[in-house]
């Protein structure tokens, strides 16, 4: 399917370019790892929207962002934070297509974890803020 100069699936997946890892003093495992986890959450928002808006276009085929069931597999096989920190999300072409009460719980759940998200890297640079500045303001 094609959507301007790319295909839908690299719109999903582009805008998150910015995201990538970069090597900073600031980047610790855990904050690479819930960047991932956003990143994985706005494309999920994405393919979801895209779901939605071709919900009535014949032969479109439902297109998914899977991320927690690779962190899953990996923390079963491992544990070790700095491979859960490399774990990143996964765009899939479904062979179905979409349902409107579906994706409408995706976007649901995929706010929800966003914000959990969000809170925890926002938690995560105050206690860096505290431990630089010895001050919680």
């Amino acid at each position: 399917m094609v959507c301007g100069r790319g295909t839908v699936l690299d719109w999903i997946v582009g805008p998150t370019r910015f995201l990538r890892r970069t090597d900073s003093a600031m980047e610790t495992t855990q904050v690479r790892l819930l960047r991932n986890a956003m990143s994985a959450y706005a494309q999920r928002r994405r393919a979801a929207s895209s779901n939605l808006a071709n919900i009535d276009t014949p032969g479109y085929d439902r297109m998914s962002v899977s991320f927690e069931e690779e962190l899953q597999d990996v923390r079963r096989h491992s544990g070790s934070l700095r491979e859960q920190s490399e774990v990143e999300p996964d765009t899939e072409v479904e062979d179905e297509a979409p349902v409107l009460e579906e994706e409408l719980m995706t976007l649901t759940d995929t706010q929800m974890r966003t914000r959990m998200a969000s809170r925890a890297l926002t938690e995560h640079f105050d206690l860096m803020k505290i431990g630089i500045t010895g001050s919680a303001r």
